[in-house]
């Protein structure tokens, strides 16, 4: 599985925001494949590794920084939706509804995430389910930080009270992993 470098950039610049004093020292609890992506210069198009530019690197600071509590994974996809919905796009975000944006998600995650399928399969004025599949290296994390992404876009995009469920996995089995979404 590989991911785009414009996806890895906002994990390490989350650490570095929010645990700046603990940045190098995270780092080295890395393996060298891991370092060696996050530690030089991201390309934005490049694909890299999912496993150890993604995968790892979440678990890790999900171990390090939230005592392994998945509220972690969650916030860097949040942080990852704050930066990549800025800029350009924050117009397109601000001036477009939480629909807009959610018909949008499913194209933007498949440029982020080669080789995998996130679709919508249902979606109402208030509430979407995104369904997950072909995703060979999905993790409890990896689903969180996805659902964090999705959550923080509907609230950039004028959605209120949004809470994002995952209401079933593939990590626990299940043939594909849903994302339920509600908002005011």
């Amino acid at each position: 599985m590989k991911i785009k470098g414009a996806a890895l950039k906002s994990t390490v610049e989350f650490v570095k925001h929010n645990f700046g004093n603990d940045y190098t020292n995270w780092l080295k609890k890395l393996p060298e494949e891991s370092i060696s992506i996050l530690n030089n210069n991201i390309s934005n198009t490049k694909w890299y590794s999912f496993k150890y530019a993604q995968l790892i690197p979440t678990d890790s600071i999900v171990e390090s920084f939230y005592d392994g509590k998945i509220d972690g994974a969650k916030e860097i996809g949040k942080y990852s939706a704050t930066k990549s919905l800025n800029g350009i796009f924050k117009i397109f975000v601000k001036l477009g509804s939480p629909n807009f944006i959610i018909s949008r998600a499913t194209k933007i995650f498949q440029t982020y995430y080669k080789d995998s399928s996130i679709e919508i399969i249902s979606s109402t004025k208030t509430s979407v389910i995104f369904k997950i599949s072909n995703f060979n290296e999905l993790d409890k994390n990896t689903e969180a930080r996805i659902s964090g992404w999705m959550e923080k876009a509907i609230e950039i995009s004028g959605g209120k009270t949004v809470k994002a469920n995952i209401v079933s996995s593939i990590t626990d089995g299940d043939d594909y992993s849903e994302i339920f979404i509600t908002w005011e």
